[in-house]
């Protein structure tokens, strides 16, 4: 099994105000999905002309400039952007300051390498949407997927690895932007962004089959090795897969926040109303 690598984010405060419209298109109807538990989301949006120059090409090379896309290009609330250099992906283009957007707490500065505190309209639009309202997404270079719960990612996580046209974004204590973030191949939760890996798609599988079928609790998951009162409970040829992929689990275990996605991926489904 390979190793994880995880690459914590800087600490950030929330901030910044909603998107608004200069005009009213005809609404988008909502697209069906086969899966019950999975909503394609309808925006409705406004384009403006400066952002016409943003070319398709150049929304592949990040999630959070494909979702803007997939959304309609939507104007944000902020002056005309003026031609300039993003300060976070590093695009050139029309760029908008970036105290309209975010607050005057924001404390991720430093993680944004172009040295500039001006947003392109893609990274400004993704920094507008509250943290509090995040929900879990699948972002590809041409849709974004909303889901209700982050368990309903587990399938697609367990599967493999994530592809280089693929990124989840996926919240946990819903306080911190995770959208501008996001990178294909990987998973973005609240101050970190891995890569998803076989060894990450492994892991999680072992994770869910301890929780679902052995029957483990989070507390005893959270202890270096199998409490020996749940060994005894269970079929001994079921002990070495449990006793192999337990201490694996370490390396998730002293990663907090990759510990707290861990758990909410492999959350039980909320019991019917």
């Amino acid at each position: 099994m390979g190793t994880l690598s995880a690459r914590p984010r800087q600490r950030e405060t929330e901030g910044g105000g909603p998107g608004s419209c200069r005009q009213l298109p005809k609404p988008p109807q909502a697209k069906p999905s086969p899966d019950p538990c999975v909503r394609f989301v309808p925006i409705t949006v406004t384009t403006s002309p400066d952002t016409e120059s943003y070319g398709d090409a150049t929304m592949l090379s990040d999630p959070a400039a494909a979702a803007w896309v997939a959304a309609g290009r939507p104007a944000v609330d902020a002056p005309a952007p003026v031609a300039g250099r993003c300060g976070r992906c590093g695009e050139d283009g029309p760029t908008v300051t970036s105290s309209r957007i975010i607050s005057e707490k924001f404390t991720g500065f430093d993680a944004w390498p172009f040295g500039s505190r001006r947003l392109c309209v893609p990274c400004a639009w993704a920094y507008s949407r509250q943290p509090t309202t995040q929900p879990p997404l699948l972002i590809t270079p041409t849709a974004v997927e909303e889901y209700s719960t982050g368990a309903e990612l587990t399938e697609l996580l367990a599967g493999g690895p994530l592809s280089s046209s693929r990124a989840v974004v996926l919240p946990t204590a819903r306080r911190r932007h995770i959208l501008p973030t996001a990178e294909w191949g990987h998973l973005a939760t609240d101050g970190l962004v891995i890569p998803w890996d076989t060894a990450a798609a492994a892991l999680l599988t072992d994770l869910a089959w301890l929780r679902a079928s052995v029957g483990a609790t989070w507390p005893q998951l959270s202890l270096p090795a199998p409490p020996h009162r749940l060994l005894q409970t269970l079929p001994r040829d079921q002990w070495p897969r449990i006793l192999a992929a337990w201490p694996a689990l370490q390396r998730w275990r002293i990663v907090p926040p990759l510990w707290a996605a861990a758990r909410i991926l492999t959350n039980p489904p909320a019991p019917p109303p």
